[in-house]
């Protein structure tokens, strides 16, 4: 895991409307809360789950033990795929699948 922003400093709002416009993303959100993971080795065209959750230390003076969201919360379903420069790079086969492909079939791919 890694800072996508790593010299971005801690924002001086928690307000998005209220930052400046240098603290946040394209998307809106804080750039020093961005992170990023990559997970190496995932097959293509095989469905893997991906989610995050939130979790703390509990509280030992008070004897609250360490809390977790539940990880099947919000976990979304990702299909790896390859760029199209590493396909055009590895001179990579393309396959549609389903064969043949129904534009109404309702398949939704997100990338990973």
């Amino acid at each position: 895991m890694r800072k996508v922003y790593p010299e971005q400093p801690y924002p001086s709002h928690l307000n998005p409307d209220s930052a400046d416009t240098s603290e946040l993303t394209s998307d809106g959100y804080y750039k020093y809360f961005e992170y990023e993971y990559t997970i190496e080795n995932l097959l293509p065209t095989v469905p893997y789950y991906v989610n995050v959750t939130a979790f703390d230390f509990g509280s030992p003076q008070s004897g609250l033990g360490s809390l977790e969201t539940a990880k099947p919360n919000q976990a979304i379903v990702a299909y790896p795929l390859n760029s199209v420069d590493s396909v055009e790079a590895g001179n990579l086969e393309v396959y549609v699948y389903p064969n043949p492909y129904r534009i109404d079939g309702k398949l939704y791919y997100q990338r990973l």
